[in-house]
């Protein structure tokens, strides 16, 4: 107990879990199996994923609650040996299973996304106004960014930390369809994919191009929108048309709009202040960790405020097409505002979050957007089993 009220406890983000990635191949049956521990709260958990190779796999957890990280081992390692058992194996040698504190080095993402800062809405007009033909706009989509990966027949999606994640099988097997082999920067919404970027088009490198070259480049590749699966996002050039078009987003009820410097490369990562590519949003989002389950369907949030002391931010429900997140999990919520005291008016679930680490669920990273002069201090929480 801290002396401002009881702690928030959390997992080190830093600690390497147990994950494995085995595949079985026989006549026509080709399929995968993932199997992973995560941190969840103050324990840990066993999820995993399946199906086909290149569908839409199908997601499950293996441990009804957050147990200790021996006995979510102990699971997973039984989960990897029946897998192996029936024939699965990593593609080309046996399967191998990444320990936590495992003294080689983590292999690092095969992709990090370009991650853009924040422009308020109030700086808008004067960044127009000054920013004229040397930058575009586009639409803020609220989705989840993936780097789309084809090689070959094979096509790999992967979340903003680098990680392989599932995506729509209508979008895997669409970009089958097209020619070449590509890497692609943008965000998954159900079954569609909004692309934004190239990165790589038929092995070569395109990130030291300029960005107006670059979406030239994607417009060749996958055309202009269609109603397919993969569309590429419009880019906007020119003062009068970036005010047109921002009207428009604002009367469709948009997420928001980026602006990028058209003359700019593609820099993984996010810098400390400004870049070459911003986000405006017309309303707000929230990273957050679920700390208890309540009733009728809904769950109380929090942030995390100093060290282990937390801040509670409220409940939110979840509708009925969602299935209902575990304490520790991490969500998105969309709200209008934060009252003083940290808690979100007229907040909405939106999903989970797996690309977001529990660690970046602070009040310093997510910057709430207070409807007075912003605060840090509030109900005090602490996680529960």
């Amino acid at each position: 107990m801290s002396r401002n009220g009881p702690e928030m406890k959390t997992k080190p983000e830093t600690e390497t879990l147990p994950s494995a990635s085995l595949f079985f191949r026989e006549g026509a049956s080709d399929k995968e199996y993932h199997a992973r521990v995560e941190a969840c709260g103050d324990g840990f958990i066993v999820t995993c994923a399946w199906g086909r190779r290149g569908k839409t796999l199908q997601t499950s957890t293996k441990t009804i609650q957050p147990v200790t990280l021996a006995e979510a081992v102990q699971v997973f390692e039984k989960l990897v040996r029946e897998k192996e058992a029936k024939g699965y194996r990593q593609e080309g040698k046996a399967a191998t299973i990444k320990m936590p504190c495992a003294p080689a080095a983590a292999e690092p993402p095969k992709y990090l996304p370009q991650l853009l800062n924040p422009l308020p809405e109030e700086q808008l007009d004067s960044f127009i106004r000054s920013a004229k033909l040397g930058w575009g706009a586009q639409k803020k989509y609220d989705g989840k960014r993936i780097i789309l990966e084809k090689r070959g027949d094979v096509v790999t999606a992967y979340n903003r930390t680098g990680k392989p994640c599932g995506i729509a099988g209508e979008i895997v097997e669409y970009a089958k369809t097209v020619p070449g082999d590509f890497v692609l920067d943008g965000e998954a919404i159900g079954p569609d994919y909004y692309a934004f970027d190239l990165l790589n088009w038929n092995g070569v490198d395109y990130t030291k191009l300029a960005y107006g070259t670059r979406h030239k480049s994607l417009l060749k590749l996958i055309g202009y929108p269609n109603g397919w699966p993969i569309h590429p996002t419009p880019l906007v050039i020119g003062e009068n048309s970036i005010r047109k078009f921002l009207a428009e987003l604002k009367a469709s009820n948009a997420e928001g709009i980026v602006f990028k410097d058209l003359l700019a490369p593609y820099t993984p990562g996010r810098p400390n202040s400004g870049g070459p590519q911003l986000k405006c949003k017309f309303y707000a989002t929230c990273s957050a960790v679920v700390i208890k389950v309540n009733q009728q369907r809904s769950v109380t949030l929090g942030l995390y405020l100093e060290g282990d002391i937390g801040i509670e931010i409220g409940n939110v429900t979840i509708p009925p097409n969602h299935s209902i997140p575990v304490v520790g999990q991490v969500v998105e919520v969309r709200y209008l505002y934060a009252y003083e005291g940290g808690s979100l008016y007229q907040p909405v679930y939106l999903g989970p979050r797996d690309d977001i680490p529990r660690a970046d669920c602070s009040v310093q990273k997510q910057k709430l957007k207070y409807k007075a002069a912003e605060q840090t201090t509030g109900k005090e929480i602490k996680d529960e089993d």
